[in-house]
Order: structure tokens, then C-alpha cells, then sequence
């Protein structure tokens, strides 16, 4: 089971963690990613959400890096896997200019399914 953790980036956008009709959640099934969960670090305590992960999901993908950075993962490549369970990826917001090149999303692709994140 994955789940995406990230950050809430528009106070628009619905409370729900990557609502289907978000620009972040069309980003990322555009690329073939897909999760069974999701949920944003806002108000969360952080060591009480990793250990409910933990738990429950086996790959986890932080997406973001205020959200990598809540799980201690600073300073990391925006796609990198930093350890056995958590994966880092940019944060697929329509702000983030990453997204924006074509060999970025590429390498994307090729990052979820190198680590089976992907349905393609």
C-alpha cells in the first residue's frame, strides 16, 4: 500500500489531501503514479503520523520538501528514495516549476517505475 504525504498549498483547494479534481492530483496520475492514501502534514504531529504509516503503508512518498523535511529528510534530490520505505518527490503544485521541463518529468516517470509507484 502507498500513501502520498505533502503539504497544503492553496487554501482554496478542498481539505481533502490531493482531491481528485486537483491540479496536484492530475499531475501526478498524468505521470502514472498511483496511492491508496493520502494526507498532508498541516497541524500533524509529525512523530505520531510516521509511526501510523509506518503501520499501515509500505512505500510512503513525501512529496515537497517541507514535507521531507518534516520526516527529517533535508537537503535530499528531488527524486530520491532516502531510505528503505520513504520515497521524495517534488511537489506536483501548478507553482512548482520542475514540473515544467519535459526531461524532468521524464526522469519522473522513470522514478515511479524503477520503484513500482507507477500503474504503467
Amino acid at each position: 500500500m502507498i500513501c502520498i504525504v505533502g503539504e497544503k498549498c492553496n487554501e482554496k483547494v478542498s481539505q481533502i489531501p490531493f482531491h481528485p479534481r486537483s491540479q496536484s492530483c492530475k499531475r501526478l496520475k498524468s505521470i502514472g503514479m498511483y496511492w491508496d492514501s493520502a494526507t498532508n502534514i498541516e497541524g500533524m504531529d509529525i512523530d505520531r503520523l510516521r509511526a501510523h504509516l509506518e503501520r499501515r503503508y509500505h512505500k510512503i512518498v513525501l512529496v515537497g520538501g517541507k514535507a521531507a523535511a518534516a520526516f527529517g529528510f533535508e537537503n535530499v534530490a528531488p527524486l530520491s528514495k532516502p531510505n528503505c520505505r520513504y520515497y521524495v518527490m517534488p511537489h506536483p503544485s501548478g507553482l512548482n516549476r520542475w514540473w515544467n521541463d519535459k526531461n524532468n518529468i521524464a526522469e519522473a516517470i522513470r522514478f515511479l517505475k524503477e520503484h513500482e509507484l507507477s500503474e504503467r
